[in-house]
């Protein structure tokens, strides 16, 4: 019988793309394992992307894969977040082996539940690098894997029969201003400067991706408002997160916050130009060594810098950038 591995991670879709390299790192080691990844099931377009077997969206009135759950009986279940939720999914899991991190491990009952608990200093280190450190419980020791995602042929037919009928013949740019964080929005006016810069000085198509969310609808409204200037063929709302990541991958550059799209890029070797301010690039920045971050984070990234309130990034840092960028990929 091949070895069962289940891998929970419950976090935000950032979360999910940066735990694939400890997900490509377990099938080099066990290359016969069945390797089951839990997910928010809200991610559930993005499973056919991800390098393993099997998912298990668990999602409030979604039972089945909870049952699932109850039924398998696991060799190994790594825990990557050991959230409440996590947690509790853990528990109902048939494993002798559970682990986790010790910085979990005075939280209520998780001695209890997990059986090894890993060292490793979240804020010290790039999430893909903690997330590959629970390895080590494996004696897996690797560092620095890239992300890996694959492409559906499904979500391929579908985004090049979009480019057809939007008439999208040579290399284009993606922008995605949305973010499911409210902090990490940049001000509009500032992006319509940026698009009419690419436009205008690079003469390529743009296409403005954003997800279904309203309140992300409802923050870029004066942005979207000018849909009908012909700046851009607007996609909004119109992908699901495997077609995005197909979308991006034929992108030349894509351009936005410290979001899911700027993993999606890195997955898929798509240079991007990403605008971080309160959030730290150390742990969540881009690592195409032709990508660039934009915001008041000095290179070398520091484990401890502050962060800035988005509006202190001027569109001369951001359309800078792109051009920098634009000039090193020519795809």
């Amino acid at each position: 019988m091949p070895v069962k591995i289940l891998c929970l991670q419950l976090k935000r879709i950032g979360d999910l793309l940066l735990t694939t390299p400890a997900l490509t790192a377990l099938r080099e080691a066990y290359p016969d394992a069945e390797i089951h990844v839990a997910a928010d099931g809200a991610f559930a377009s993005l499973f056919p992307c991800l390098p393993a077997d099997q998912f298990l969206p668990l999602r409030r009135g979604t039972p089945g894969a909870w049952l699932r759950i109850l039924r398998e009986r696991y060799d190994i279940c790594l825990d990557f977040n050991a959230s409440d939720r996590s947690s509790l999914t853990s528990f109902l899991v048939r494993s002798p082996q559970k682990i986790t991190y010790s910085r979990f491990i005075k939280r209520p009952f998780r001695r209890f539940i997990y059986h090894t608990f890993v060292d490793s200093i979240l804020s010290e280190r790039h999430t893909t690098d903690f997330h590959l450190d629970l390895l080590t419980a494996l004696k897996i020791h690797r560092e620095g894997l890239p992300l890996s995602v694959k492409l559906p042929s499904e979500a391929i037919d579908c985004v090049d029969h979009l480019l057809t009928t939007f008439q999208v013949t040579q290399p284009f740019v993606v922008v995605h201003p949305g973010t499911l964080r409210p902090e990490k929005y940049w001000i509009n006016e500032r992006w319509l400067a940026v698009i009419r810069h690419i436009k205008e000085v690079h003469s390529l198509p743009i296409l403005l991706t954003g997800s279904l969310s309203q309140s992300e609808k409802t923050r870029l409204q004066s942005l979207l408002d000018h849909s009908d200037a012909g700046l851009w063929i607007d996609l909004t709302r119109q992908l699901n997160l495997a077609q995005l990541t197909v979308l991006i991958s034929k992108a030349r550059i894509l351009c936005g916050v410290d979001s899911a799209p700027i993993h999606l890029a890195d997955a898929v070797s798509t240079p991007c130009v990403a605008l971080f301010g309160p959030t730290n690039p150390y742990h969540w920045g881009p690592r195409n060594p032709i990508s660039r971050v934009v915001g008041p984070h000095q290179i070398p990234y520091q484990p401890y810098a502050p962060g800035r309130p988005m509006d202190t990034i001027s569109v001369r840092e951001v359309t800078s950038a792109i051009d920098t960028v634009l000039a090193a990929n020519r795809k």
